[in-house]
């Protein structure tokens, strides 16, 4: 509590909040004698109730009295989970002492209340239900979740705004056996706070630049350079809304961007991983700057999963001159359309989540980013309904089209994801928390089939901890079907060679599966072979490994025609795109993709033989 002129007091009981149980924080003031007291109370311990025949009170509170003089702060904005420390440029308080952890049933009465009062206020659901208790504030949690609107149900509304994203749709104290917030909201009645949640680093703009009129659609960056350091911040620029300059779009996958965003976990253990290059300034730099927020490989400062990721802060993996992945590997397919003079114009997923199929059906071709792992349901469906009216799709990478995820849809450049599975990375998303709380989604309701049977490959798995290799050509190829795609190709074995670890197949890949979905006319044109071993893999591991590699899970290039007229190429590997450029862009991967997007550019409609 603030005393004037720089002074504070801190009010405690005297016992910790207990991890994983629910606790009544209760405090109040007498005005007339400037007395504080603060109460905690464990809602969930069974050996020691209210009813207790011993005093339940002489342990769980703490007491302090102001001067005489007290008076009361102006210009201090009301906060949950943070205080008000000295202010910022902005002229607010800089958030201060903010807790970790999920608060419910937030409330302020108008009087002094006995602990008993506090807490039948805090743990009923609605208003009307705490009569007699000089109700002035009464906050739920439970209602606005997908907002970052804060809901007062008393006739000031006193409706708050959470900051930074503090994650909803969370467990509350009323929770039972529900996975579903939207049909009982009252039990995902919490918010989790977190110190580190950012969703807009609100930094003052150093300049600004105005994109030209008429400029060419395409990936741009801003150079920033101060002695020796350097940093390039991409933007992509689209043509003019509702137009076209190419007939082919280049779909450039920011959701997954995002999703990577600023990670750091796995580079510590980089010795299972030589396939990642990567600038280690850079994760160095966030190694020590936590401010700028995590990706959601990530944990929070608490351990917990990072489940959402935004575009308004700086973005150390969003960049280029860094690793070979995502936004640095995708310029690789830039780089050979410019070569074979192939129009085209960028478009992003944000676009897509928002435009849906009417922006992709502007375009005879669509081609995809080396990773489009994760992707809204919005463009989930654009995508499928855009091939299914014919349009023809080349999807350039692997382990794409997974996953389910969500945009914000206020205007704010931000993603969340709640993941299928509780022990992947971190326990997180707990039983009845992996609802998402911006789209309702469950991840384990989603139809996860969805790249087999509308891409026709199904993922298989990875090499970042090994190596990559090439693709041998198999006998599909010769099928008149896909002559054009052949055309030119000199040898049986393609793509031993490459930016990603030497070879065209690998990093994360995905193979054709008949029984998982792929339809059963497409043509298996290439499966790699000698997938490299990881160095730790030995005696029988090292035998099922490379039984693995060999007949289970490898990657695989595959087409077919859709019944709509349109078609799909897909490579099934995230290296694949890193072979495009050697030598000088004469070598056979280049060539076999440039035959396709030839063909796919051609007005002709495919003919499927179903």
């Amino acid at each position: 509590m603030g005393q004037g002129g720089g002074k504070f007091f801190k009010l405690r009981t005297s016992r910790f909040i207990q991890p994983n149980h629910w606790t009544m924080l209760g405090a109040s003031f007498d005005a007339a004698s400037g007395e504080w007291r603060v109460y905690d109370v464990l809602l969930t311990d069974a050996n020691f109730t209210l009813e207790s025949p011993s005093d339940p009170w002489h342990y769980i509170f703490g007491t302090r009295r102001l001067a005489r003089d007290w008076t009361v702060a102006a210009g201090t904005p009301m906060r949950f989970a943070a205080g008000s420390g000295e202010s910022m440029a902005n002229g607010q308080p800089a958030p201060y002492a903010l807790f970790n952890g999920r608060i419910d049933g937030v409330r302020i009465a108008g009087k002094v209340l006995h602990p008993t009062d506090m807490i039948h206020l805090a743990t009923v659901t609605k208003l009307e239900e705490a009569a007699g208790h000089a109700v002035r504030g009464f906050w739920n949690f439970g209602r606005g979740i997908g907002t970052l609107t804060v809901h007062d149900a008393t006739a000031a509304a006193w409706n708050g705004r959470g900051v930074n994203w503090p994650q909803r749709a969370m467990k509350g104290y009323h929770w039972k056996a529900s996975t579903d917030w939207r049909n009982q909201p009252d039990e995902f009645s919490a918010i989790y706070f977190r110190e580190d949640d950012l969703l807009d680093a609100e930094w003052t703009p150093s300049f600004s630049y105005a994109v030209p009129r008429g400029l060419r659609s395409g990936i741009y960056a801003v150079h920033l350079q101060h002695g020796k350091s350097e940093h390039y911040v991409p933007f992509f620029v689209a043509p003019p809304k509702g137009t076209t300059t190419a007939p082919t779009a280049f779909l450039i996958p920011t959701t997954t961007y995002l999703a990577y965003s600023n990670w750091t976990r796995n580079f510590a253990q980089l010795e299972r991983y030589p396939a990642f290059h990567f600038n280690a300034d850079d994760i160095d730099f966030l190694m020590q700057h936590p401010e700028f927020g995590r990706g959601l490989y990530d944990q929070h400062i608490d351990g917990t999963l990072v489940t959402r990721s935004s575009w308004r802060r700086p973005l150390l993996t969003v960049t280029l001159k860094t690793w070979l992945h995502l936004i640095n590997s995708d310029t690789q397919i830039v780089d050979w359309l410019e070569h074979e003079k192939l129009p085209y114009d960028i478009i992003t997923d944000d676009l897509v989540h928002k435009e849906g199929k009417a922006l992709l059906s502007r375009y005879r071709t669509v081609i995809t980013g080396q990773h489009p792992e994760y992707q809204s349901p919005e463009i989930f469906n654009a995508v499928r309904d855009y091939m299914g009216s014919g349009g023809r799709f080349m999807y350039l990478g692997g382990n794409g089209f997974q996953n389910p995820a969500a945009w914000r849809n206020d205007g704010i450049p931000a993603v969340e994801l709640r993941r299928l599975n509780e022990t992947y990375w971190t326990p997180q998303n707990h039983e009845g928390e992996r609802r998402f709380e911006l789209n309702g989604v469950d991840n384990r309701e989603w139809d996860h089939s969805w790249l087999t049977q509308n891409l026709g490959v199904k993922y298989a798995g990875t090499t970042f901890g090994s190596g990559n290799t090439y693709y041998k050509v198999l006998p599909d190829s010769k099928n008149p079907r896909a002559a054009f795609i052949l055309a030119g190709v000199k040898s049986d074995i393609i793509g031993d060679y490459g930016t990603h670890f030497g070879g065209a197949a690998g990093d994360e890949f995905d193979r054709l599966d008949f029984e998982a979905g792929t339809p059963r006319h497409a043509l298996h044109l290439a499966k790699s072979e000698g997938t490299p071993l990881p160095t730790w893999a030995t005696g029988q591991l090292a035998a099922q490994m490379r039984d693995a590699y060999d007949n289970k899970n490898y990657a695989s290039i595959v087409f077919f025609e859709t019944p709509s007229g349109g078609a799909v190429f897909s490579v099934g590997s995230m290296a694949y795109i890193g072979a495009l450029n050697h030598n000088g862009f004469d070598n056979d991967i280049a060539r076999m993709t440039t035959n396709v997007l030839k063909r796919f550019s051609q007005p002709q409609s495919f003919k499927a033989p179903i």
